[in-house]
């Protein structure tokens, strides 16, 4: 009966300990996630709450650390090399807002205002930018990103090449005799591209936008000078990367849609049970010259004689009867599919207006039509068909050799790819699409449309497609910074925002006015770490700034006016401990990573305890999970891994792991996350001659720290949470509670997983 009843004790024991510990890892990561005060000298601090944006704000135009200029070249460029400066309400410049032939030979349209022609995306995306002056900086030197804005030039140049290409409508646009806008355009760039700035960080920091899917010889060292900056393109052909582009890993081309603002219609009618009599459509231009143009008239023969429901027809054959483009859209919104292959590129303006128009796209391949935004930005498998036709009539065309071999899918799509036999099939499986098939893809339609709407809706600023567009070139400058080759952008940046409070040495360093003094020697080393050796400007305003608040403190301790820091009063006597734990707050991503490993691990060690044993840390291979976690994160933060593939920085760390017999998990996975604190407050050099020795020594001084701290507190545990207990009941004559000595394994448990994490979250 005793023993029953003890082992009942035990067990409860044991489940009521495992109910607290993920009952309190739960609460803590949900405290952590909401937000965990940070103490007022922590590097890290609520910078989120700080900068905050406001309500129906997109979070990119509340980004402060990537300011971005806007080089506009007919303002500024145009001057300097004594070219005519563009000005896009010029009918000379752009002929096509007044009625002719030409805005309807070039999009059948009677009259097209400038920013409704299919190649006007920047002119949406510069007024998206102007409008967050939060993001904004009207001093080159003190961009993360130049924005080259070469909008009106690109306008004039469709207009100058349009009436140049058509002698029949010469006279009715004529322009000043013997300009070239093409040179014109192309002396701009070049200016750009052969300026000292541009060349010292080969163009990685700026931004071009070429809308057309032929930019002329403006742009013929894209590959070339060129292949460093962030390009937008509507097409991956014109991201050279079938032109022996070496693999950038900075360079991330963004594929964007063509403008279609002029008669959109209404993007707030709901398309899932609207009237669409058409079940499937296609209104193009057909040929045999180009593979695209073979598609088409190839599946518009093989749809002849199709019901009436079917209008895929070729506008140009049998004879020539283009429709008006407003008619066009309207009979896209009342279809249900449109058929989208490729036509003169591998890219066309159809695929905005069928989107906008609510009519579920068919892709028919191979050779495929381009995707923008094919990094995850739009939900491609959910809104489209993408059928691949085995036989289709045209793979053994010579028109379609190269395009089969380049104009291919850069979307991941292949998982929702259907494969038949023949065009017919392609047809059959199109009508045999369930009812519920295509109501989720038009539900999904509604979701998505508004991102290939360059115009902003009432009440913004910008677009849904504006917020991509900016966040992911945001992102871009972010990365551009911390990369190790380009951290030299950093020092001017940090020089020119803190030349305004030059008079003022706390806001040099960064830190809280009164700040002690392990505080300023952090923020003195970090600002030290990050303009050593790349501007000696920047490096005498830090050291400047050190020598003034050291100077200040010392004459205020020699007068009596404040209260001195034991480190300081007592600088000159020997430290017994000098590598005792000090008092610090982590960060709030190690405190949720450290809390939820040890959590786990705790965890599964009580609800494991044989697996356990009784040694004072804690074993399981399920504990590996955890160390896993955290040795990542150390390996992102050591000084080799930043030469290493960025790929290859987890299959290193899960190496390591497998490699090596962490018997001691918990200690593991606590000296994992005080490395990775420790390597913030005393961050690792990058390298370089001009760094002392002892700096660069730092990593693996946060490592010895980082393991120090951890098995500090595994020996602090289980001496406090087991054998201290057990030595003052011995010395007392006593014995503990049964419970005590049936739980030893648990009770080491606890403490070790628990002051593994005091000691990661609270010192360093």
């Amino acid at each position: 009966m005793a023993m029953a009843r003890r082992a009942f004790c035990a067990w409860v024991l044991r489940n009521a300990v495992v109910a607290w510990a993920l009952a309190g890892g739960l609460l803590l990561a949900a405290l952590t996630l909401r937000g965990s005060p940070v103490s007022r000298n922590c590097p890290h601090g609520n910078l989120q709450t700080r900068l905050a944006p406001k309500a129906q704000q997109p979070p990119w135009q509340a980004a402060l650390d990537c300011p971005i200029y806007i080089l506009d070249v007919s303002a500024e460029v145009a001057p300097a090399i004594g070219i005519p400066k563009c000005d896009i309400n010029d009918p000379q410049v752009w002929p096509l807002a007044r009625p002719g032939k030409l805005p309807w030979e070039l999009q059948r349209m009677e009259t097209i205002p400038h920013m409704h022609y299919m190649y006007a995306s920047q002119y949406w995306l510069n007024q998206a930018l102007r409008n967050a002056t939060g993001v904004l900086t009207d001093n080159i030197d003190k961009a993360c990103l130049v924005w080259v804005d070469t909008y009106c030039y690109n306008q004039w140049y469709v207009s100058w090449r349009a009436v140049k290409n058509r002698p029949h409508i010469q006279k009715l646009y004529p322009s000043p005799a013997g300009l070239d806008v093409e040179q014109l355009l192309t002396q701009a760039v070049d200016h750009i591209l052969d300026s000292p700035r541009f060349k010292k960080r080969q163009g990685r920091d700026y931004v071009f936008h070429t809308p057309l899917t032929n930019p002329g010889k403006a742009y013929k060292r894209m590959c070339t000078d060129m292949l460093y900056s962030h390009t937008l393109v509507v097409e991956h052909p014109l991201s050279c990367i079938n032109k022996g582009r070496p693999k950038v890993s900075l360079r991330e081309t963004q594929i964007l849609p063509y403008s279609a603002v002029a008669n959109a219609g209404d993007l707030s009618a709901p398309i899932v049970g609207s009237l669409r009599p058409t079940f499937m459509y296609m209104q193009a231009n057909c040929g045999t010259a180009q593979c695209g143009m073979l598609m088409r008239l190839t599946i518009a023969e093989a749809l002849a004689g199709s019901p009436a429901d079917v209008q895929v027809k070729c506008a140009n054959r049998p004879v020539r009867q283009p429709k008006p483009h407003a008619q066009v859209q309207l009979e896209m919104r009342r279809s249900v599919l449109c058929l989208l292959v490729p036509g003169d590129n591998v890219s066309s303006g159809r695929l905005t207006e069928a989107i906008l128009a609510g009519c579920i796209p068919v892709f028919i391949g191979d050779p495929w039509h381009e995707l923008p935004f094919n990094h995850g930005e739009v939900e491609w498998p959910n809104i489209a068909v993408f059928i691949k036709v085995q036989s289709p009539g045209w793979t053994n065309a010579t028109t379609c050799a190269a395009p089969l071999k380049q104009w291919n899918q850069k979307a991941d799509v292949t998982y929702a790819t259907a494969t038949v036999a023949s065009l017919d099939a392609a047809f059959a499986y199109l009508r045999a699409l369930p009812k519920e098939a295509i109501e989720r893809r038009q539900a999904a339609l509604e979701r998505e449309r508004t991102k290939f709407m360059y115009a902003a809706p009432p009440g913004r600023d910008s677009s849904a497609l504006s917020d991509i567009v900016f966040t992911n070139l945001l992102g871009y400058g972010r990365r551009l910074l911390e990369t190790p080759m380009l951290q030299r952008l950093r020092a001017p940046r940090l020089v020119a925002v803190r030349a305004a409070a030059a008079d003022d040495p706390w806001k040099v360093l960064g830190v809280p006015k009164g700040a002690d003094t392990n505080a300023v020697q952090r923020a003195y080393k970090l600002r030290m770490s990050e303009v050593r050796g790349r501007d000696e400007a920047a490096q005498q305003q830090i050291e400047a700034a050190h020598s003034a608040i050291m100077m200040a403190a010392l004459s205020s301790r020699l007068k009596g006016n404040v209260s001195v820091e034991k480190d300081v009063l007592y600088a000159d006597r020997a430290k017994y401990f000098p590598w005792r734990p000090r008092l610090w707050m982590a960060a709030k991503d190690i405190l949720l990573y450290s809390a939820l490993a040890q959590a786990l691990m705790l965890s599964w060690a009580l609800l494991s305890p044989l697996t356990a044993g009784t040694q004072p840390v804690i074993w399981c291979e399920w504990c590996r999970l955890g160390v896993v976690i955290m040795f990542y994160h150390l390996l992102e933060c050591c000084t080799f891994c930043g030469r290493l593939p960025k790929l290859m920085t987890p299959v290193v760390g899960i190496y390591s792991v497998a490699c090596v017999m962490f018997d001691a998990a918990a200690a593991i996975a606590g000296g994992a996350g005080n490395i990775v604190k420790q390597n913030r407050l005393y961050p690792v050099p990058k390298g370089g001659p001009d760094f002392p020795p002892d700096e660069k020594k730092q990593g693996g001084k946060n490592i010895v720290r980082g393991f120090f701290l951890a098995f500090l507190a595994t020996f602090i545990g289980c001496i406090f949470f087991y054998t201290l207990p057990d030595a003052i009941a011995a010395a007392l004559g006593r014995v503990m509670p049964f419970w005590f000595y049936e739980g030893q394994t648990m009770l080491l448990a606890i403490g070790s997983c628990t002051m593994n994490w005091l000691f990661t979250a609270f010192t360093c």
